[in-house]
């Protein structure tokens, strides 16, 4: 979804697919540089207040610390992981009980998962352009 998003606004704002200029730190998720690899102007490098569009984790912000650069953002989930370790079998009076195992075979059920969001930014002056207001 978050590359079909940003193919999306560069159509919108450029008219090709792959212009828009996204920087992305270079501890992005390999997941999520595999789906940008159509991308032909991603860079590799820290979100900045010169930059077009940046993908960064939710607790980063591109621009200047007095807000200067006027950005929007929506969050996309990078990763999803559980915890497995309170899947297993354990004793039970004489017995065993597997029944954590079972639900984790059939249904793929182990508890909440835990969740990596990271934050796709575009700066107002291209948000504009893309939306068709400027």
């Amino acid at each position: 979804i978050m590359a079909q998003t940003v193919r999306t606004i560069s159509i919108r704002a450029y008219g090709e697919g792959s212009t828009l200029k996204l920087d992305v730190p270079a501890d992005t998720p390999a997941s999520a540089l595999w789906a940008l690899r159509t991308q032909t102007s991603l860079t590799l490098r820290g979100a900045s207040e010169d930059s077009e569009a940046a993908l960064t984790p939710i607790s980063q912000r591109p621009g200047t610390a007095d807000g200067g650069t006027a950005f929007v953002g929506t969050g996309f989930v990078m990763q999803r992981s559980l915890n497995l370790n309170a899947v297993r079998c354990t004793p039970a009076g004489d017995r065993t009980d597997c029944s954590a195992v079972a639900r984790w075979v059939a249904f793929r059920e182990a508890g909440t998962p835990s969740l990596t969001q990271w934050i796709f930014w575009l700066r107002g002056d291209i948000a504009a352009l893309a939306s068709g207001s400027r």
